[in-house]
């Protein structure tokens, strides 16, 4: 696989523009005078680009967003704020995407056994205030909270029925990191070029049990429950991500080479100075590379009515806790959930 490199330079302003769409050519004289067609890199070229460096899934990907009906997210449907079962059924991917595939990256796989994994003193990673508080949130929505045990959870569900109905927990995977004041990307490889920075999501199923007594009302005995215990049984894992162009993000310079990130651009971009205006190719014919953006995207689909912005869900990956997980809360505690 050829490696990515990253480089520290002034952005080229004195080089050739770069055509966008139809495959132009510039002419370079040779010492015996003939003329030599070179083709310039374009946009649509970018999945092929991929493809030589081994990023099968980010090719696959950009093909699909290529072939798609234009379709621009929003900012609510990327951050999560629209049930995933709202967006367009046809831009909703579930299959290119595996979670093997995910954890064969040491970064992900590093995340994935983190939060399984339990502490000296028994506690999964997974097990915060703030999750016990939202799948207590997700039992209380669907009326589970009752005088009798109730079973909450289904494994053989989709991602996007776990993702609306039971997800608790959410773990980051960044591909950038910030040291020392400079950007460095921690690996360009087909992940990053698929997902970038994306999540690990957790569902869960298990019992809701009362503790409940009889209460002498004066007038008749009422049930009264006093506590719940929630108990964990099983988890199931999968990725969530959008694949999206909004927003200004510089993603490197591509040629049939394989690509070269530019410091510069990603030092401007993080800052908010660079402007799209601002992106120049790097290098001469036949070399050239092209500088791609966000904005390379939104211009595409403006001007092909191509270019679909995409969910993505992977497949699941579900986990019989050796132990399982349980806790109690107050009928008080229910009362106050929003």
């Amino acid at each position: 696989m050829a490696d990515a490199t990253v480089i520290e330079r002034p952005r080229p302003h004195n080089a050739v523009p770069v055509a966008t769409g139809k495959s132009t050519t510039s002419l370079k004289e040779n010492k015996q005078g003939k003329v030599i067609p070179v083709e310039v890199p374009k946009l649509s070229d970018v999945p092929g680009y991929m493809d030589s460096l081994g990023w099968k899934v980010s090719a696959a990907l950009m093909r699909k967003w290529f072939s798609s009906s234009a379709r621009e997210m929003t900012l609510d449907e990327k951050l999560g704020r629209t049930p995933p079962s709202k967006y367009p059924s046809a831009l909703v991917d579930t299959t290119t995407v595996k979670l093997d595939w995910i954890l064969s990256f040491e970064r992900a796989k590093a995340v994935y056994q983190s939060a399984l994994s339990s502490s000296l003193f028994g506690t999964y990673g997974f097990d915060i205030p703030e999750a016990r508080d939202q799948l207590a949130r997700r039992i209380k929505r669907a009326g589970l909270f009752t005088t009798r045990v109730e079973v909450f959870g289904d494994l053989s569900s989709p991602p996007i029925w776990q993702h609306e109905h039971w997800q608790f927990r959410l773990f980051k995977i960044d591909t950038t990191q910030i040291d020392r004041g400079k950007i460095f990307l921690s690996g360009l490889d087909d992940l990053f070029g698929a997902l970038a920075s994306f999540g690990l999501y957790l569902s869960a199923v298990g019992t809701v049990t009362p503790d409940t007594e009889i209460v002498d009302t004066g007038s008749a005995c009422k049930l009264v429950v006093k506590t719940y215990q929630i108990e964990i049984t099983h988890i199931a894992v999968y990725a969530r991500d959008t694949y999206d162009f909004i927003g200004a993000q510089y993603l490197g310079h591509w040629n049939k080479d394989g690509v070269e990130v530019v410091f510069n651009y990603i030092l401007e971009e993080k800052i908010g100075t660079l402007n799209p205006s601002d992106y120049q190719p790097s290098g001469d014919p036949p070399d050239m590379k092209l500088p791609v953006g966000n904005w390379s995207f939104n211009e595409y689909r403006k001007k092909h009515n191509k270019g679909g912005d995409m969910l993505i869900f992977s497949d699941l990956k579900t986990i019989r806790l050796k132990r399982p997980l349980r806790y109690n809360i107050t009928h008080q505690q229910v009362a106050k959930l929003s």
